[in-house]
This record gives structure tokens, sequence and C-alpha cells, in this order.
């Protein structure tokens, strides 16, 4: 709760030094790796997907009113989904819903690029995107104990401006209702979907959070 907090209050700082300057850019990368148990693999697959509806194209590119890249990115990434796309969107949605009260021009959008996992590689992803941020999720285990569905989640978050990566952490996550924003039924994947958002944005609204030195 106080974490929370402390991520309104820097919010709220951040945005009177002026939106145009300080606007949050981020990508999310989609996961570079992902490890499955042969027990989950019919779960699995009922995420995968491929192909939009005009429909959903079109309630996209509603939802982001004048966001049109944003839509079109959007779009583009979730033509093609299985069990992991879900958490980068996820991400991307949740990011997106924090940051746009105080920012109501940032531009935040998911993506599928691999990459070496190193500054290098980063630095040309921010650079082909001109993004300040890439949140970049290495790798995706889903395991299954029991009957409890678990997850390890590895991930950075890459900072163009310093040239830095500025976090980099592995979460575990298990499959119980986290509740609010991210209520599911327990005893499933989506809510080990949801806690690996839940946990992750945290972390990186945090790190986000320490200094506005790495903000532009």
């Amino acid at each position: 709760m106080k974490k929370n907090i402390a991520i309104i209050i820097f919010l709220i700082s951040l945005s009177f030094y002026g939106q145009d300057k300080h606007s949050p850019t981020i990508v999310i990368l989609n996961s570079q790796e992902t490890v499955i148990p042969s027990e989950l693999d019919s779960i699995a697959k009922s995420f995968v997907r491929k192909g939009l509806s005009e429909e959903v194209k079109k309630n996209i590119r509603n939802e982001n009113g004048v966001f049109k890249l944003k839509a079109e990115k959007e779009i583009q990434f979730l033509e093609e989904t299985d069990i992991t796309t879900n958490i980068t969107y996820g991400l991307n949605y949740f990011l997106s819903f924090k940051f746009f009260e105080y920012f109501p021009n940032l531009l935040i959008y998911p993506a599928k690029e691999t990459n070496q996992l190193d500054l290098e590689s980063l630095k040309i992803t921010s650079e082909k995107h001109d993004v300040n941020w890439i949140v970049n999720i290495k790798k995706v285990e889903f395991v299954l104990i029991g009957n409890k569905n678990k997850a390890k989640v590895e991930f950075q978050l890459y900072n163009q401006k310093s040239n830095k990566i500025l976090l980099e952490k592995e979460i575990e996550v298990n499959d119980n209702n986290p509740g609010f924003e991210f209520a599911c039924q327990s005893g499933t994947i989506t809510c080990v979907i949801n806690n690996s958002i839940s946990l992750m944005s945290s972390e990186i609204m945090t790190v986000m959070g320490k200094d506005k030195k790495y903000w532009r």
C-alpha cells in the first residue's frame, strides 16, 4: 500500500514538469523464451489464436481513440497470440491505464522482437521504436506443483537515456486470486498471468519513479 502511494505521488510531481518532455514512452517485448510442462499443454493451446476479426480491430481502435499508433501496434501484436502474449499485452494495458491519468500523451505498446538480452540489443530496439524505456521479458516458465499452477518470470527494464538496465529480476507467482483489478478464478492459469502482471507492474513503476533523471 505504501509503495502504491509513493508511486502516485511521484507521478503527480513528475507531471508538473511538463507532459511533452516527461510522458513515458515504453515498448514491452514479448517473452524471449517460454517453458511449458507437458501437463499444461492443453491449457497452453487454449490460448493460441491466429487472426483478429474486423470487429475486434475496430474495438481496439475505438478504445485507443487518438492514439492511432498504439492501436495499430496492439492489433499487430494480437494477430497471433499464445499464453505469454497475455502477460505482455496485459502489462501494456495496465501500465497504460496507470500512466494515462497523469500523462495523456503517453506512448506504450507491446511488440514481438528477439534480442540478445544485453545493453546493445536493447539500445538498438529503443532507437528503432524511439522510446525511452524497454520492458524485456526474458523468460516465462510455467510449472505445475501438485495441483497448483505457478510461474517464474524473468524480466528487465532498460532506460535509453542512461543506457542502463535499471531492473533485472525474477519473480515467482502462484494461482491465487489477487483481487481488485486482477481478480480471477483461483487455481487457474489466468490467475498466474494476472499475478505476473500485477507484480511486474509494481516493480517497474517503482524503479521508474525513483529518479527523474531517467526521464526524457
